[in-house]
Order: C-alpha cells, then sequence, then structure tokens
C-alpha cells in the first residue's frame, strides 16, 4: 500500500446495500461477490479456480481467469521459464484434482517440447 502496488477499497454504505442484496446469490460466498463486484466496477480480470464464483462472473460478463491462464502468461511474459511453469503445475496437480486434466497435460506437453 505505502509504494502504490496495493490498493485498499473502502466500500461506501452505499455500496453495503448493494453487496448485500447481491449475498442472496446461491452458493456464493460474502467474499465471492465482493470480488465480482470489484471486477465490475473496475473492468477487472477476476481469478479463481471457484467454480460457483466462475459461472457467477459469466452470467454478468466479467472476465474470469485460473491458474493455468496464469501459468501461461506468466511463461509468455517471460517472468517464468518452461521448467518452471511445468515445476509449478506438477506441484499444482499432487494436491488439486479439480483442474482439468486435459488442459493440464496439453500444457505439460507443449512445455516439454517447446
Amino acid at each position: 500500500i505505502d509504494i502504490g502496488q496495493l490498493t485498499l477499497h473502502i466500500f461506501s454504505v452505499e455500496e453495503w446495500g448493494q453487496l448485500s442484496s447481491l449475498v442472496k446469490t446461491r452458493g456464493l460466498t460474502m467474499e465471492d461477490i465482493t470480488i465480482a463486484f470489484l471486477a465490475k466496477q473496475k473492468q477487472a480480470i477476476v481469478l479463481s479456480g471457484d467454480n460457483p464464483l466462475r459461472k457467477y462472473c459469466t452470467q454478468q460478463q466479467l472476465e474470469v481467469r485460473g491458474m493455468l491462464w496464469l501459468l501461461d502468461t506468466f511463461l509468455t511474459s517471460n517472468h517464468i521459464t518452461r521448467s518452471q511453469a511445468k515445476e509449478k503445475l506438477l506441484f499444482l496437480l499432487s494436491y488439486n484434482d479439480r483442474l482439468p486434466a486435459h488442459e493440464c497435460t496439453q500444457l505439460l506437453h507443449q512445455w516439454s517440447i517447446e
């Protein structure tokens, strides 16, 4: 916050009222609603692997991305190497069985041969 890399958003009374009315959305927590609300307000991308939140964002016409997109983005922008991307994805797969297996296999193969 001090060096301008993180912004703290303090909700107004009006925004809290809007958030409260959205919390009734089935399967979403207050945190989920807050993320979607701010993403819409700031025209930002939502980064989540949570299926109910992803579905809600899609319904709200918000761009939503997951870990595979993030790893690929880090790789294509040269923030990590193919080897590091592969290592990180293998680590994620070791404890997260919800990642799409086919897409993960394709990325691991792609990152191995490039």
